[in-house]
């Protein structure tokens, strides 16, 4: 979903952008709309920690994704047995969605903000979001990041990027 927001501020400020996506050339798709192509144009660094813990954690076939689902449940001198689990439901990974699904109300709405800034009443706007998040931010960092860490996860790139979040939000300035 991260990726779709940086998408949507990218047709709005780049609207010929909108012409490559929907266009036939699916080279000239994925080298001007990938995910980290986008952030770049955005001017926003080309890896992003949050899109890359989600991502991992989600229905992604990437290495992580997989590996988070796959266990070792035997091992003999001749025979080695792993489990991998199709469609979630450990606990973590119930835990990891509804944080996604709160992160991502966040950043929409700092979208929303930062695209339509000029028909919104910026003070409220500002006040607004910055308390929400900080409230949201708050509870992903006690509620996902914390047990995460105390599990044995690295999640320093997730907590920076939390808190470079609340940093950017104080620091923007929606008015005109």
């Amino acid at each position: 979903m991260h990726d779709l927001l940086d998408k949507a501020e990218v047709f709005f400020r780049f609207p010929e952008m909108a012409d490559v996506w929907g266009g036939a050339d699916k080279k000239k798709i994925l080298k001007e709309l990938s995910p980290s192509a986008v952030r770049v144009k955005l001017g926003k660094p080309k890896f992003d920690a949050l899109y890359d813990f989600f991502t991992e954690r989600g229905m992604h076939g990437t290495f992580g994704a997989v590996q988070m689902r796959t266990r070792l449940t035997g091992k003999s001198p001749s025979v080695t047995s792993i489990t991998m689990k199709m469609g979630g439901g450990l606990v973590e990974e119930v835990d990891i969605a509804v944080s996604s699904c709160i992160l991502t109300t966040v950043l929409t709405l700092f979208t929303v903000a930062k695209v339509y800034h000029l028909r919104l009443h910026p003070q409220e706007v500002f006040s607004t979001l910055q308390a929400r998040s900080k409230l949201a931010i708050e509870f992903l960092q006690l509620h996902l990041v914390k047990p995460l860490e105390d599990s044995g996860k690295e999640v320093s790139g997730v907590r920076e990027a939390l808190n470079q979040i609340i940093q950017s939000l104080q620091a923007q300035n929606f008015g005109p």
